[in-house]
């Protein structure tokens, strides 16, 4: 086979050969393919099936030249590695050769004389050529006719879909581009059918169906591209003959609102003329048979967080396009730090479509903080579109209103009524506010399939019920339509009443689903929730829906932790209990209750949080009502607690314990054992607290999570497993308290509640790890700490997790100024006595003069020995051996007192004080004795920091 009678193109399969280019693709891609292995193929390929012998090849690939066979060898064994998966096109024949096993077809270049000869000769074309020298990727592939649009600017975020496209229409023919207007659609088309040009040699033709106003006239545009003169009322037959024996490319652009016609010319397209494929765009399927969807996603904008960096914003496709199209519209356009956060939104805002970006982009000259805030009137400032651009891409409006004209009358009055959800909703949902006496719900199941498959909603089926949303430029444009109809106070109302119906069912779902799953079908409520409640509170609401559903969407705005948010919600609806006539009802009990525990995740105790939880125990008794009065005095004790009253927490404990006696709750009586414990072990009997404890500990079936009870906070499986931790730490076992501490930590990220997860590295985890002097874990637990933050407000936990970081870099005491400002910066930082208590503990320093009066009043329980051990140790350091009298009595007394709680630990740090004092006034013997007992009743952590100072060879 010569060139001159060489085929324009080779198939087989997934493969095409270009013999005059010497070239093999596999989907529409070159492969690696060397000069001699493409011989080899060419001539396997010519022999139709044949055996080819191996001195026929060898003569074929390397003529005048003596091979040994191995190199033949070495030529099929690369073949077959390029053929990948369909390695077995190329056999071997033992004895013999090998054969060329693929179904072959060629393609001869077009125009054909003998396929067109009889049918109606083109008027001179419509299309181009390009250009043979000078080609660019954009220019097409030389030599092939095409009237492809010029593309203007970069197509930005769209690789991989380009090719992903590509791929899809070589192997199945017929793919429709689908989606909502602007997302890219045409961009996309025509991108696809400029890469795949190599791949239809006969030509590529693009069709804009958008000016069309008959679907009758639809085969005639496509006539009228291809320079077809057609003398007849039908023309699909003569296009049909003319295409059958082509192969090329069709697309068909903007089928919105000729989409059975559409339809009706590509089925017979793909049924009749088997080399022709066609690409279409539409904000619907065509659905005809063999046809591929590929449902066009929006540009990937930047998450909703503050502080984005421009370089990291800018690594996503939206916030490119943006920066792109902004600089080239305004000379003065900067792209920095300061800007980002407000490009990250105004992307986010516009749902990453192309179109209303590059629409907000020729606005810049607002200021992009401007520009953001100016989209709640979104469709007044986004309509500088560029003057060559269809009228319907022009502003964001047309764009809407040219989708919105092609629905049904109830298609679009449905689509308005949805636009009151402010995040996903199930069809139920949308039954409930769209349906009347006009609109069944069958009308509602329809309207909203067809409004999904038209790219008006969308659809997410990764859980086990669909669920829907409009993207916020629809929503924003439906909602408009809402408010023209004279509609939106009555679905306003509408609304707010199933959302209050919808988190009660969460209430209960809260009970028996996993949290990931609860999150997955609740968690996008909150902005419905927001609506509603705004909605409820103003002049025109009901505030009786706005209070119950504040107390019933409790458990979602902490599962989400927008604790601060709830907060304030949950004070407004109080302000209305009197006039609503709700005071002493459970709406007013639950409420208080849920206000106690945001104000103690958020700033840990306040006179309003004892407040809260003294009335939410006043009506829970007149109420009769059991778990909320233990939870109202599980909150008065964790005031205590936080104070520092440790003495009045176990006051509340053991009312705590009476009442869950009395009432015989399973999960209360594990409770109240780990509530008891707690508090003993914060008065210092240690002994008696870890018994508690251990009564908690026994697994029990399941973890149950309830609505109405308060026990899921921090009395859980993992905070009995931190306070045991605490306790053994005390009791002279600084390994298993540690184990024990990161067995607790595992528990409360299980537990997936990051209130929890501070608490056990607040309370348990950095403290072990400091009192141990384990540089490795107290690092790590502090970085877990900023991590846990990222996901709750919480000023609280903040000033925990500052105190401790500020510890850690607070460096050898020089007796300068400069450290002890530093060790007064961290005591400002510490809320509470709690706080102030336990950096007296870490770092001797830190034990300042408000934690030492405590322990010298007997306020301090379990910290008092270490306190008044460092007190000491300061007052060495102070005064020097003018002190030493009165520091000795301190190391003495916190020895006495370390004995009496039976903490081993504290004793052996009084202890080693108390002998390095005696050691530096010579009394050896005596401090001997004191250490070495001590010392000695340890079994465990000789590598720790205590243990290490203690030991008396050390010394």
């Amino acid at each position: 086979m010569d060139a001159t009678q060489a085929p324009a193109a080779i198939e087989f399969g997934r493969f095409r050969v270009l013999p005059h280019r010497r070239e093999l693709l596999a989907d529409g891609r070159p492969l690696e393919l060397g000069g001699r292995g493409f011989d080899v193929l060419m001539a396997l390929i010519e022999a139709s099936g044949a055996v080819v012998s191996k001195n026929t090849l060898m003569k074929r690939v390397w003529p005048d030249r003596i091979v040994e066979e191995n190199s033949l060898q070495a030529q099929i064994s690369a073949l077959r590695r390029t053929f990948a998966a369909d390695r077995d096109l190329i056999r071997t024949i033992a004895g013999r050769g090998y054969q060329f096993t693929g179904v072959i077809r060629t393609v001869s270049a077009w125009p054909d004389a003998q396929a067109t000869a009889g049918m109606p000769q083109p008027t001179p074309t419509p299309l181009r050529t390009a250009a043979s020298n000078g080609a660019t990727a954009l220019d097409g592939v030389p030599g092939v006719p095409h009237n492809l649009p010029t593309r203007t600017g970069r197509i930005i975020g769209r690789d991989a879909v380009i090719q992903t496209t590509a791929t899809q229409l070589l192997g199945q023919r017929l793919v429709t581009v689908v989606g909502p207007g602007g997302i890219g659609k045409t961009t996309l088309a025509i991108a696809v059918a400029d890469m795949l040009l190599a791949n239809f040699r006969n030509a590529v033709f693009f069709v804009d169906l958008a000016p069309l106003a008959d679907p009758l006239l639809v085969p005639s545009a496509l006539a009228s591209v291809l320079g077809l003169i057609v003398q007849s009322e039908n023309p699909l037959p003569t296009l049909i003959k003319f295409l059958r024996n082509k192969r090329a490319l069709i697309v068909l652009d903007n089928c919105d609102q000729m989409i059975e016609a559409a339809a009706e010319l590509v089925d017979r397209i793909f049924k009749d003329a088997p080399s022709v494929h066609a690409l279409v765009t539409s904000r619907e399927p065509l659905r005809v048979n063999g046809e591929r969807v590929h449902r066009l996603a929006a540009l990937e904008s930047p998450p909703a967080r503050t502080g984005i960096k421009a370089t990291e914003a800018n690594e996503f496709p939206a916030v490119e396009l943006f920066v792109e199209r902004a600089a080239a519209s305004f000379d003065g356009f900067v792209f920095d730090d300061a800007a980002a956060p407000s490009v990250a939104e105004l992307c986010r805002r516009l749902d990453g479509i192309p179109l209303a970006i590059e629409l907000a982009a020729a606005r810049v000259d607002f200021g992009v903080r401007g520009l953001a805030a100016g989209l709640n009137d979104m469709f007044a400032l986004l309509t500088k579109g560029r003057r060559t651009a269809m009228p319907r891409h022009q502003t964001l409006r047309a764009t809407l209103d040219w989708g919105y004209q092609l629905l049904s009358p109830i298609e679009q009055t449905i689509l308005r009524r949805v636009a009151a959800f402010r995040a996903n909703f199930t069809l139920d949902s949308a039954v409930t506010l769209a349906t009347d006496h006009e609109i069944t719900r069958q009308d509602v199941t329809d309207g909203v399939a067809n409004l999904a498959l038209k790219s008006f909603l969308t659809a997410d089926v990764t859980l086990d019920i669909v669920q829907y949303r409009l993207l916020e430029t629809t929503r924003t444009y439906a909602g408009e339509k809402l408010a023209e109809s004279g509609e939106g106070s009555a679905l306003a109302q509408r609304h707010a009443k199933h959302c209050l119906e919808l988190i009660k069912v969460a209430e209960s779902d809260w009970e028996i689903k996993q949290q990931d799953r609860w999150m997955g079908l609740y968690g996008g409520r909150i902005d419905d929730v927001r609506a509603a409640l705004d909605w409820s509170f103003s002049p025109e609401g009901d505030v009786l829906v706005g209070i119950a559903l504040t107390a019933a969407s409790a458990l979602l705005w902490f599962a989400l932790s927008l604790v601060d948010e709830f907060s304030d919600r949950a004070r407004s609806a109080l302000l209305h209990i009197t006039a609503a006539s709700l005071a002493g009802s459970d709406l007013e009990m639950k409420l208080n209750m849920w206000q106690s525990a945001a104000i103690t995740i958020s700033r840990g105790h306040g006179s309003d949080m004892a407040a809260a939880s003294a009335r939410a125990l006043e009506v829970a008794l007149e109420r009769g009502a059991p778990a909320y009065q233990l939870g109202a005095i599980r909150d008065l004790a964790r005031d205590r607690f936080l104070q520092g009253d440790y003495a009045g927490a176990l006051a509340f404990s053991e009312q705590f314990w009476q009442v869950a006696g009395t009432w015989g709750n399973e999960t209360a009586l594990f409770t109240r054992n780990r509530f008891m414990g707690l508090a003993l072990h914060l008065v210092g009997r240690h002994a008696e607290a870890l018994t508690h404890l251990e009564r908690a500990r026994p697994p029990r079936a399941t973890y149950v999570r309830t609505a109405d009870n308060v026990f899921h906070d921090y009395d859980d499986d993992g905070a009995t497993s931190g306070r045991v931790a605490r306790i053994l730490w005390h009791q002279g076992f600084p390994v298993q308290a540690a184990n024990v501490a990161e067995e607790a930590i595992q528990q409360a990220l299980v537990l997936g509640h990051p209130p929890a997860v501070c608490y056990t590295l607040a309370f348990v985890a950095c403290p072990i790890a400091f009192w141990n002097g384990d540089v490795a874990s107290t690092t790590h637990y502090i970085q877990l700490f900023v991590e846990k933050l990222e996901d709750i407000s919480s000023g609280y936990w903040e000033a925990w997790r500052r105190c401790y970081q500020l510890t850690t870099s607070l460096g050898d005491n020089d007796g300068t100024p400069e450290f002890q400002r530093r060790v007064e910066a961290i005591l400002r930082t510490a809320i509470g006595a709690l706080a102030l208590d336990t950096l007296g503990t870490i770092r001797e320093e830190l034990a300042g003069s408000y934690a030492v009066a405590r322990a010298e009043r007997g306020e301090s329980g379990w910290c008092a020995t270490e306190i008044l051990r460092a007190e000491g140790a300061n007052l060495l350091r102070r005064s020097g051996q003018a002190g030493a009298a009165e520091a000795e009595a301190l190391f003495r007394q916190a020895l006495d007192l370390a004995r009496q709680q039976k903490a081993l630990s504290w004793e052996l740090r009084s202890a080693t004080s108390l002998a390095q004092l005696l050691r530096r006034e010579k009394r050896r013997d005596h401090a001997q004795a004191v250490l070495a007992p001590v010392y000695g009743r340890f079994s465990e952590g000789f590598e720790s920091a205590d243990l290490v100072a203690a030991n008396p060879s050390y010394s």
